[in-house]
C-alpha cells in the first residue's frame, strides 16, 4: 500500500468521527475550492481534444476513462469510453495526475459497508433466500443494496455487510462463471 492509499484511508477515518454539521460544513469549504478559477484555469490549459483522460463517476465509485471532444467555459464534453456516451462534466471530475481513486478500509466489526465496493466488482455472499453461496458482478451501487449480476444473467440485491470481495478472482469469458476464486 502506497503513501497515497495510507492518507486516503485516515482521511476516512477521520471524517467517519465528524458530526454530520461537521461533515456539512466541510462540504462548503470544500465546494467552494472546487469553483477556484485559477484551479479550473490550470486544468483547461492542460487539455486537448481527443485527449485521453479518466474521470470519477461517485454513483460507481469508479473511475471511468473517456476521451474528450469539447473544452467549454465551465466544463469538458468527453465520450466514455465504455459506452460512447457523452457527458458534460465538471472540471473538478478530470483525474488529470492518474490519483488511485480507491479508498480501502478494513470492514467494520467484519462487515463492509458501501464504500469498499464499485461497480464491477465481484462479490460473493450468502442468500437469505436460498441459503446458499452466491457469486456475481456488481452492477448499480444504491444507498442500502448493491444490485448484482449472476453469471446466468438473474440479478440480486444484497446488503453491503452480506458482501464479501472476490480477491483475485477470473471470469471465464464464454460462460461468465467466476472461477479460481479466493474469497476476503
Amino acid at each position: 500500500m502506497d503513501k497515497q492509499q495510507l492518507n486516503n484511508i485516515d482521511l476516512v477515518k477521520q471524517f467517519a468521527e465528524l458530526t454530520l454539521f461537521e461533515l456539512w460544513r466541510l462540504q462548503c469549504a470544500i465546494s467552494q475550492l472546487l469553483e477556484d478559477p485559477n484551479k479550473i484555469s490550470l486544468i483547461k490549459k492542460s487539455l486537448r481534444p481527443g485527449m485521453q483522460i479518466s474521470y470519477f463517476e461517485g454513483s460507481e465509485n469508479r473511475g471511468i476513462l473517456a476521451t474528450v471532444l469539447e473544452i467549454k467555459k465551465s466544463r469538458v464534453l468527453v465520450s466514455n469510453n465504455e459506452d460512447g456516451k457523452r457527458w458534460n462534466l465538471p472540471f473538478y471530475m478530470l483525474n488529470l495526475k492518474h490519483i488511485d481513486t480507491n479508498i480501502t478500509t478494513a470492514p467494520i466489526l467484519g462487515k463492509f459497508k458501501k464504500i469498499n465496493f464499485k461497480v464491477g466488482d465481484h462479490v460473493s455472499w450468502t442468500s437469505n433466500v436460498t441459503n446458499t453461496e452466491m457469486f456475481g458482478k456488481i452492477i448499480k451501487l444504491n444507498p442500502k443494496y448493491a444490485r448484482i449480476i449472476l453469471s446466468d444473467g438473474r440479478q440480486w440485491r444484497a446488503t453491503y455487510e452480506l458482501l464479501v470481495p472476490v480477491l483475485d478472482g477470473n471470469v471465464n469469458e464464454i460462460s461468465g462463471i467466476l472461477i479460481e476464486g479466493e474469497v476476503l
